[in-house]
């Protein structure tokens, strides 16, 4: 694959206090340590990680097809191209941590990232919304429900959100036909600055530096969802190239470790929010508290055994106008395979996976 750009407009500088980059590069960090780490045999910690976040063990080389968002952005994927779940998510973790760099020109861009909270977005009259300067469209309306609210406002009062839509579906000269606008709200910005009032986090280190020993007292979310790299990493796995998906389990969102948890085989290794985690788990492996040479923060050892129940796709993302019976019947087949499912109970009053319980070991394998 090409070399990959990406643009960052001055509001982000502003809205983070300094510099923007370093976000996007502690994200790209996590992306390459969870590639190496997960392709050491020795390291069964991360090997556990990647057990329960996907529901497969690492070591699954069952064939399975690329996500359906992707296809779609891209070009269908025959089976006798699927590649296994792990080898799906370790692409596109070491692409995203290798295969990107910086540029100062917009249009060469596959993705733009601002934080102007909206200022450039004008809606037509046919409801939607256009960004005049991309030309990328956001099929979110203003029309509002009985409650008062609308897709719209509804979609600027989360942490970040991507269009790519394209007026018409038609090419812009001097534009890249597949580019991807990200937008950050205002809202992770108050979120990351209560976790540490009047200090900018941009890294994980700098979060470990700040509460120590106490971050094994903190949950996964609270770190998850207060992190600007998070953010970025979940964001960026929306680019074309990925193609990952957000999948709306039962309507309560699509984000932090809770939904990542609900989430089964498929399903987990298509979802931007799966992979964001997971590069974060690789990071705080590398973390460890000032004074302790060695070891790092982890899930806890106990479990390690998942189910194994398979959700290919949502029925509601198949194109009868681009899927035929047939192949639907053969992905629907796949599906239907299970993995070795051992003991497991999300429900467990112990299990502190699914509660996102982190654990410092001394002898953590790297």
């Amino acid at each position: 694959m090409s070399s990959l750009a990406y643009w960052i407009d001055a509001s982000c500088d502003q809205a983070a206090g300094g510099n923007f980059n370093k976000y996007i590069d502690e994200a790209r960090h996590w992306a390459g340590r969870a590639a190496a780490k997960m392709r050491r045999p020795s390291d069964t910690d991360f090997a556990r990680v990647f057990n329960v976040l996907f529901k497969t063990p690492v070591s699954d080389n069952v064939p399975f097809p690329p996500p359906m968002l992707f296809q779609r952005m891209n070009d269908f994927v025959p089976e006798n191209h699927w590649k296994s779940l792990p080898a799906q998510v370790h692409r596109v973790l070491s692409d995203f941590a290798n295969n990107w760099q910086r540029t100062t020109q917009r249009r060469e861009a596959d993705v733009r990232i601002y934080s102007d909270f909206g200022k450039r977005w004008r809606q037509l009259p046919s409801g939607e919304h256009i960004d005049p300067i991309n030309h990328v469209l956001n099929l979110c309306s203003d029309e509002e429900d009985e409650n008062g609210d609308s897709e719209w406002s509804e979609l600027w009062a989360g942490d970040a959100f991507v269009s790519h839509e394209l007026p018409g579906g038609l090419p812009i000269p001097g534009e890249k036909h597949k580019r991807v606008v990200i937008d950050i709200c205002r809202s992770a910005w108050t979120r990351q600055a209560q976790l540490t009032p009047g200090r900018p986090l941009r890294s994980l280190q700098e979060l470990v530096s700040v509460f120590g020993p106490n971050v094994e007292k903190m949950n996964i979310d609270r770190i998850g969802q207060t992190l600007i790299p998070r953010l970025i990493f979940h964001e960026m796995m929306h680019s074309v190239c990925y193609g990952l998906n957000d999948h709306d389990t039962d309507g309560m969102g699509t984000a932090g470790w809770q939904y990542c948890m609900k989430l089964k085989k498929g399903a987990g290794a298509t979802g931007a929010e799966s992979l964001a985690y997971f590069g974060l788990w690789a990071a705080l492996a590398d973390a460890r508290p000032a004074g302790q040479p060695r070891g790092g923060f982890t899930m806890h050892r106990s479990w390690d055994k998942i189910p194994g129940d398979v959700d290919l796709v949502p029925e509601e993302e198949w194109d009868s106008d681009d899927y035929d019976e047939e192949e639907k019947d053969e992905a629907a087949a796949t599906a239907a395979k299970k993995v070795d499912a051992g003991k497991w109970n999300s429900k467990h009053k112990d299990n502190g996976a699914v509660r996102g319980e982190i654990k410092f070991y001394t002898d953590i394998t790297k």
